[in-house]
């Protein structure tokens, strides 16, 4: 475990304090680690709350969490100067925030907005048992063919894509469930199935849901969101 994520390295880099008084303050107790004194050089995790004589010194920035429903007709890019981009229609809250799950321009439905780097990474990092549901409807109707190759897998983009959950909503509609994001995934595994994606709204990250925002509407995620956003690390 590196050094730098040890308490110790905290002291004397956001205080400014020297190794032998850094060592002095752990060892007395001062320091209160999510609630409770401490007095060893412990390894901080990324949401771990350490206070010094009242005042909060990790985490040394203050994170924010909203989910976002991304309207149809808008681009994921944060270019201001193109219109029909994220850049363009975002609220003031969420401008300055970074994203995870990507949507195309055709599609709509659940994003995350948060300043937390080491979110974002866990998110979009291949190979996290993170379920992401979608809602599609398609020109032609189900058939068994195209949900074997959901569940089995297929080339997409040269790669073999990994196995899906599929459920059948009607003749023509289908809640399916990923776990990775390959570009235009659906809409490329529904073609080589011999079908057209009519439309295709995200509703769901891991316990995330879209729930009854509107198409450019947020919000801050909820405790229990919360919750699956801190324990990200130990997926």
């Amino acid at each position: 475990m590196s050094f730098r994520q040890r308490i110790h390295f905290l002291l004397v880099h956001t205080l400014g304090l020297s190794n032998q008084e850094a060592k002095k303050i752990i060892s007395s107790g001062e320091l209160n680690l999510n609630g409770k004194e401490i007095f060893d050089n412990i390894v901080l995790g990324t949401y771990d709350k350490v206070i010094y004589k009242g005042e909060v010194i990790h985490p040394t920035q203050q994170f924010f969490y909203y989910a976002y429903n991304k309207p149809i007709g808008i681009e994921c890019s944060m270019r201001k100067d193109v219109e029909g981009t994220l850049g363009n229609v975002l609220p003031a809250a969420l401008k300055d925030l970074g994203y995870c799950g990507r949507l195309d321009k055709a599609s709509e439905g659940l994003m995350l907005f948060t300043n937390d780097g080491h979110t974002i990474r866990r998110l979009t990092q291949p190979g996290k048992s993170i379920w992401k549901r979608y809602e599609v409807v398609l020109e032609k109707p189900v058939d068994e063919a195209l949900l074997k190759l959901f569940e089995n897998g297929t080339l997409v983009a040269g790669k073999m894509s990994l196995p899906a959950r599929v459920k059948k909503l009607g003749s023509h509609q289908l809640a399916i469930f990923l776990q990775e994001g390959k570009n235009k995934q659906i809409r490329r595994m529904c073609y080589t199935g011999g079908n057209y994606v009519c439309s295709l709204k995200r509703t769901d990250i891991g316990p995330i849901q879209l729930g009854q925002l509107k198409p450019l509407e947020f919000r801050i995620l909820t405790q229990e969101e919360m919750l699956f956003i801190r324990n990200l690390g130990s997926i």
